[in-house]
């Protein structure tokens, strides 16, 4: 994982990020950043990796998280008609925007629960596809009017799903110096997955004893560092098994892996099925 640099200027509102099959939104991995998104994905099959939840879609989603929730691209490349567009804004977009019109107190509400994650309904992203997938023609100006109105549509949706029903879920709030070591963390996990990484080796890189890693990590993640490697090593090794012409032997040494049947095991049940099954499934 990585801090994400958004690089918002003084003369945007916001950030549009448009992404038509076969480009990746960037940021591929685990990353964090103090900005609002909300992400559009007009179809395909995909997994959301925010905090410790993990959700499939089948058919598109349309989502909206908070400032500081960690993440991994949602996107996909399924389809030849895909089209992912991301936006993000950051705090002053809400305290000095959004609240200067009371008509807008819906929106700054929206905004407030974004922090918990939210999913809405298939209905509601049907509603407002036609403003996302207008916004590539867009200047900044119709991009704004469109997003807003979409926001408006998001707003009165009766069947959201808020990821985190509880406060103590989240991650706790980061501060400057946390922000810089997490960043040095998850930049070790990102080039270094496929070696051996310990807890201790990991403290040890960082200048923290072992036991305080350990809780400095559970308590920015709310997971125990072993849980959040595997699971990125697993993520990895699902995306080589369906985009790579790779063994599955290689694929799990790639990925860190180093024992045959507890790869398999791990990768069933955290999949659902094994490496064998994932790839003969990818490959029909």
């Amino acid at each position: 994982m990585k801090i994400e640099q958004i690089g918002l200027a003084p003369t945007r509102s916001m950030k549009v990020g448009i992404y038509p099959s076969g480009h990746v939104c960037p940021g591929m991995g685990w990353h964090v950043h103090p900005e609002y998104e909300v992400v559009y994905i007009k179809n395909g099959r995909g997994t959301l990796n925010i905090c410790t939840k993990q959700l499939q879609y089948d058919d598109g989603i349309l989502l909206f998280i908070g400032p500081d929730l960690p993440h991994t691209a949602f996107g996909n490349t399924d389809l030849p008609d895909q089209l992912e567009v991301v936006v993000q804004f950051d705090e002053t977009f809400v305290t000095s925007r959004l609240a200067a019109f009371p008509e807008f107190k819906p929106l700054m509400e929206l905004t407030g629960r974004s922090r918990y994650g939210l999913i809405f309904s298939q209905a509601i992203k049907a509603q407002v596809a036609m403003h996302f997938e207008a916004m590539p023609g867009q200047n900044r100006a119709g991009q704004l009017l469109l997003f807003l109105e979409s926001l408006r549509i998001m707003a009165a949706d009766p069947a959201v799903r808020t990821l985190f029903s509880n406060p103590g879920d989240l991650p706790a709030q980061l501060k400057p110096a946390e922000l810089k070591r997490l960043d040095h963390i998850f930049r070790i996990i990102n080039e270094q997955y496929d070696q051996v990484l310990t807890s201790a080796s990991m403290a040890a890189a960082i200048g923290m004893t072992t036991n305080s890693f350990c809780r400095f990590f559970k308590a920015h993640t709310n997971q125990p560092f072993t849980v959040f490697l595997n699971n990125f090593r697993l993520d990895r090794a699902r995306e080589l098994l369906g985009n790579s012409p790779e063994s599955i032997q290689e694929v799990m040494y790639a990925c860190g892996f180093r024992d045959a049947p507890y790869f398999s095991r791990v990768f069933k049940r955290y999949i659902g099925i094994t490496p064998t099954e994932y790839r003969e499934e990818t490959d029909a």
